[in-house]
């Protein structure tokens, strides 16, 4: 009876929209945020007047009627994440990188998601979503280390097979992202928002 279901917050589980078709249901996969008032991208194009550009750095930036005025209370965090063109159009730098082919935006992952182990820049939510896709659940995260600076870890709630993860994680994204502890947890940190705590 639905026309339209919206599905966002966070990464499309591997598997979720094909399922989601094959049974019939109409999934439209959404990007936003508050600063956004909700989803203005419906799988990967902007919708009504929204502009998307991706900054030199690789970071999502998003311009329309919708935009936030800023951060109340808070004028600094303001200037720091609310541009404003020459031409008097209106940037919100968000925290997420992406690109954008033939006007479709895909999102990689988060800024404060990339780690720099000896040099490389490695994606968090890469490695995750290479765990999904081989039907492991665990979470990406990291710890310094002085030779390498910082070096991928994996937190999970169940005893994992660590050399057939090591090497399915290398495989697909090299040797920098392949994980260099493994610690079993009773519960992954969970912010209020339902999100992961990195």
């Amino acid at each position: 009876r639905f026309s339209k279901i919206l599905i966002g917050g966070q990464a499309t589980p591997p598997g979720l929209l094909e399922r989601s078709f094959t049974v019939g249901l109409p999934v439209i996969r959404t990007y936003g945020s508050a600063e956004t008032s909700g989803g203005v991208v419906y799988d990967g194009v902007a919708i009504g007047e929204t502009r998307l550009r991706i900054s030199e750095d690789g970071l999502v930036e998003i311009s329309g009627p919708s935009l936030a005025t800023g951060y109340l209370g808070d004028p600094e965090l303001t200037a720091d994440n609310f541009l404003m063109d020459p031409d008097g159009s209106r940037w919100w730098r968000t925290r997420d990188l992406g690109t954008i082919t033939d006007g479709v935006l895909r999102i990689s992952g988060r800024v404060d998601d990339v780690i720099v182990s000896g040099g490389i820049k490695v994606s968090l939510f890469e490695i995750e979503k290479v765990l999904a896709e081989a039907g492991i659940t665990a979470v990406a995260s990291w710890f310094e280390d002085e030779t390498w600076g910082q070096v991928p870890a994996l937190l999970s709630l169940v005893e994992l097979d660590q050399q057939s993860v090591r090497d399915e994680i290398e495989s697909r994204l090299g040797k920098a992202a392949r994980p260099y502890r493994f610690l079993p947890v009773k519960d992954f940190p969970i912010l209020p928002s339902g999100k992961l705590d990195r």
